[in-house]
C-alpha cells in the first residue's frame, strides 16, 4: 500500500487508520516548515513517533495539531524501538480527543505565545474557587510578562496542560491573555490599586504548603482495570466527606448496586468482590487474568459507566464547578499534579471534568 498526499486532503487521522485496517508495516513521514514527524508501524499497530524532541504518543497528539504537511509511507523501514502502548484506534481517540480541547481552549486562548496577566479584579465567579496546587504553581508565577509557553517550561507542565490550567483561571475571573504584540499602558493608580487588591485574595485561597508539597501516591494497582476501580474507590471515598467549602455527596445507590446493574451488558463484572462498598483492588488485579483481551476491555468500560454514574450523581448533589474540582483533586492525588492516566491507556477514560 503506497501513501502519499497531503494533511490538508487527507486528515491524519484517516491516514493512520487506513494503516491499521491495512495492517500495515513501515514508516509514515510527515514534513511541514522543515519540520518531520515519524511514526513507525507494526501490523496496523503504531509503536514508535517522534517529531523535535518528542517521542511517543505525545509526538502522535502533537502531530494531530498540524494542518498541512506533506505525508509519505514507507513500507521497507522498520524500528526496534517501542514508546507507544496504546492501539492504534484508542491511540487516534486519544489524539482527536486532545485536539478538540485544543479547539475549546483557543477560542480564549487564540496562541501559546500569548501572554497572562492577571485580571482587574476577581470577579463573581472567583467568589466560590480553591485553588489546587497545580493551579497556585501557574499562577504565582504570573507578573504579565510570561507567555503561555513561558508558564509551562518554567512548571516544567505540558503545554497543553498549562493551557487547561490558564483557561480555567481565566474561567474563574483571576487571568486574561493579549497578544504578544500588544504593548500594556503603564498602570494607573486605580488598577495598582485593584492588583494589590487582588494579591490580597489570592493570598486568602492559595493552598498550604502542606498541601502544595505533600507528594502523591502512587496508585496500588497492577493493571489497567485495577486502577480505574482504584480510582472509583477513591472518588467514592472523597465525596463521601465535606471538602473546604463543599459539602459531603450522598450516593443515590451503593458501589455494589452500581456494578451489578452492568452484569447483564457485561458479565465479566461478576468477578469483582467488594470490602466494605469498595472494590477489593488486590483480589480484581489478580482475577483479571482469567479474562482474555475483549473481557478486559469489557469490564473497563463496565466501571467507566460506573465512575460516570458516580460524577453524574456528584453534580446533581453539589454543582459542577464542586463536582470537578473533587473529581480533580483525586486525579492529582493519585496520579500527582502532572498526573497522566493516558500513558496507562486510561486517558479518555479519566479525562479531567472541568465546568
Amino acid at each position: 500500500m503506497g501513501l502519499d498526499g497531503n494533511l490538508e486532503d487527507f486528515p491524519l487521522a484517516d491516514v493512520l487508520q487506513l494503516i491499521n485496517m491495512g495492517s500495515r508495516t513501515g514508516l509514515l513521514a510527515i514534513a511541514r516548515n522543515g519540520q518531520t514527524a515519524q511514526i513507525w508501524f507494526e501490523r496496523g499497530q503504531a509503536v514508535h513517533a517522534k517529531v523535535g524532541d518528542m517521542e511517543g504518543e505525545k509526538a502522535v497528539y502533537e502531530t494531530f495539531n498540524w494542518r498541512e504537511g506533506r505525508f509519505t509511507f514507507d513500507t521497507d523501514a522498520a524500528t526496534d524501538l517501542k514508546t507507544i502502548d496504546l492501539d492504534c484506534q484508542n491511540l487516534i481517540m486519544e489524539a482527536v480527543r486532545r485536539l478538540d480541547e485544543w479547539t475549546k481552549l483557543r477560542k480564549a486562548i487564540p496562541t501559546s505565545a500569548h501572554v497572562v496577566t492577571f485580571a482587574a479584579g476577581p470577579g463573581e465567579k472567583a467568589g466560590n474557587i480553591t485553588l489546587q496546587a497545580q493551579e497556585w504553581k501557574v499562577l504565582s508565577l504570573v507578573n504579565g510578562e510570561l507567555s503561555v509557553l513561558a508558564l509551562a517550561k518554567k512548571t516544567n507542565f505540558s503545554e497543553l496542560k498549562t493551557t487547561q490550567i490558564v483557561f480555567n483561571l481565566i474561567e474563574a475571573g483571576l487571568l486574561e491573555v493579549r497578544s504578544p504584540d500588544e504593548k500594556p499602558e503603564p498602570p494607573s493608580p486605580e488598577e495598582k490599586a485593584e492588583a494589590k487588591t487582588l494579591r490580597e485574595f489570592l493570598k486568602g485561597i492559595a493552598p498550604s504548603a502542606d498541601q502544595r508539597m505533600r507528594p502523591a501516591a502512587p496508585p496500588a494497582a497492577k493493571t489497567n482495570v485495577g486502577v480505574l476501580a482504584l480510582f472509583i474507590n477513591a472518588l467514592l471515598d472523597n465525596f463521601d466527606q465535606p471538602n473546604a467549602l463543599y459539602n459531603a455527596i450522598k450516593q443515590d445507590k451503593t458501589l455494589g448496586e452500581r456494578v451489578a446493574e452492568q452484569a447483564e451488558r457485561y458479565p465479566q463484572v461478576e468477578i469483582i468482590e467488594f470490602v466494605e462498598d469498595r472494590v477489593d483492588v488486590e483480589r480484581l488485579d489478580r482475577e483479571i487474568e482469567s479474562l482474555d483481551n475483549l473481557g478486559k476491555k469489557n469490564l473497563i468500560v463496565a466501571l467507566a459507566e460506573v465512575k460516570e454514574q458516580i460524577y453524574a450523581n456528584a453534580e446533581k448533589q453539589s454543582n459542577k464547578i464542586a463536582a470537578s474540582r473533587r473529581y480533580n483533586r483525586v486525579l492529582e492525588l493519585l496520579f500527582g499534579p502532572e498526573g497522566a492516566p493516558q500513558d496507562i491507556g486510561l486517558g479518555s477514560i479519566l479525562e479531567t471534568k472541568t465546568p
